[in-house]
């Protein structure tokens, strides 16, 4: 009986992993197939780019580096492994930038439009600047209210190799590894793909 119990909590185990990693192979899959819509055919270097960031960083562990200073309530334990909330969203952003800061509204109002979507998971905008002061006067000009964590030393862009924008917006598991890459604010199929990802428990 015993045996019989234990074989078959293996036999589970293995099939949990299985679908586990299966489930990260059609994430994969789909995210670069969901990028890659934003390239006419003419682009197939972009289109071969996107594809191998892709691939080299899905499931890469992403760390938060102590130049990290929360504000708007956001606390330090969202950005550890022990979290219980299983899933982040990780925004990074350049607070000097105009168009930057309309991206960031658009973030606004898609979190309130999907509202129990997000309530759901951590969500954590990482923001450099030279003069937060009038990044901070901008915000609260556009009357955008997002969890902002301010990056003195840009070391989460260095620490963690993110130099290309794509990687700016991420999706990040329990453990803090990519799930997701990309922003879906101007494509509907990759808001799809989210609600898909942030639904899963």
């Amino acid at each position: 009986m015993n045996e019989k119990f234990q074989n078959k909590s293996v036999n589970n185990s293995f099939n949990f992993r299985k679908i586990n990693l299966d489930m990260n192979i059609i994430l994969r899959i789909t995210s670069i197939l969901f990028l890659l819509t934003s390239f006419s055919c003419n682009h197939f270097k972009a289109k071969r780019e996107i594809t191998d960031i892709v691939n080299n960083n899905i499931g890469r562990e992403i760390r938060f580096p102590v130049s990290l200073h929360p504000i708007n309530n956001v606390v330090i334990d969202k950005f550890g492994k022990d979290n219980n909330i299983n899933k982040k969203l990780v925004v990074y952003t350049d607070g000097d930038c105009g168009v930057c800061i309309a991206e960031l509204a658009k973030w606004n109002q898609f979190i309130k439009t999907n509202k129990s979507l997000f309530n759901e998971i951590d969500k954590i905008f990482i923001v450099y600047s030279n003069n937060y002061a009038f990044f901070e006067y901008n915000i609260e000009k556009a009357g955008i209210t997002l969890p902002f964590v301010y990056d003195s030393l840009n070391q989460f862009i260095y620490e963690n190799r993110l130099d290309e924008p794509l990687l700016h917006t991420l999706i990040l598991n329990q453990d803090n590894t990519i799930l997701l890459i990309g922003s879906p604010l101007e494509n509907q199929a990759m808001q799809e793909i989210y609600k898909r990802v942030l639904r899963r428990k």
